[in-house]
């Protein structure tokens, strides 16, 4: 079967009532076998507490057991402090984050999937785009 990359648009608010969904949702993206790379999007995550980054530690470790990368990209400064500051990107390899450039919009995610590409051995891989909790094959 093909290696699937899944990117995944993550909207909204990410505080401790969210936490729990977002944790499910993209757990259950998770459970692709085929999948070996996860692009978060997260420009549109808003307030991310302690909740959340304990959801996204975990959620991290898991695909590191079924040996699928994540990459974060549009990660805004406030959500990038958060993330230094709670050690999450000290346990992420650096080159899997992208922050957004607001004169670039595109550039990161751009990189995001460049980079997906260089995780993936011989580089071909199915993208799948994932919004609202739906699939979309591509």
């Amino acid at each position: 079967a093909e290696p699937e990359v899944f990117i995944v648009h993550v909207e909204g608010e990410l505080f401790f009532a969210a936490a729990d969904l977002f944790y499910e949702q993209i757990r259950r993206v998770g459970e692709d076998p085929n999948q070996k790379v996860l692009v978060l999007k997260m420009l549109n995550a808003h307030n991310m507490d302690a909740t959340s980054v304990l959801a996204l530690e975990e959620l991290l470790e898991y695909l590191k057991e079924k040996d699928c990368h994540v990459i974060l990209c549009e990660v805004r400064k406030d959500c990038l402090r958060i993330l230094k500051n709670s050690g999450v990107l000290s346990r992420m390899n650096r080159r899997n984050v992208f922050p957004y450039i607001p004169s670039n919009p595109t550039l990161s995610t751009a990189k995001a999937i460049r980079r997906s590409k260089s995780l993936i051995v011989g580089g071909q891989a199915k993208v799948t785009i994932v919004a609202e909790g739906q699939k979309e094959k591509s």
